[in-house]
């Protein structure tokens, strides 16, 4: 039996619909932890659309935005979102933000520092 489950965009942890502000993209079981992936196709969260959730519900962080992109040249401008999360064969948690830069995320509390290419199976 899985811990969690996305149904209709819904997340669902130990049998409990966790309320997130957008769908559900995608959800990560990544070292005793859920990381989400929320649909940002409106851009409602200035590029913190990846959430962390313990194994009971609980929101334990948010992601910070990423820290490059067309938003550094002008802040009038919408910033970056995560396109994607991902885990890399050394298995950190990756966060590919939709202009094309990767990010390690930090998995206590969401920071995020920029990485070459990471390596994926």
């Amino acid at each position: 039996m899985n811990i969690f489950e996305v149904i209709n965009g819904e997340l669902i942890i130990s049998g409990k619909q966790i309320k997130t502000q957008t769908p559900v993209v995608k959800v990560l079981d990544h070292q005793g932890v859920l990381i989400a992936l929320l649909d940002n196709s409106q851009h409602e969260y200035q590029g913190r659309n990846v959430e962390c959730f313990d194994l009971e519900g609980k929101k334990l962080w948010t992601i910070e935005a990423p820290q490059y992109g067309p938003h550094l040249g002008d802040p009038s401008l919408p910033k970056s979102t995560y396109g994607n999360i991902l885990k890399d064969i050394h298995g950190r948690l990756i966060g590919a933000s939709v202009d094309g830069i990767y990010y390690v995320i930090n998995i206590e509390d969401g920071t995020v520092a920029v990485t070459p290419y990471p390596d994926f199976d």
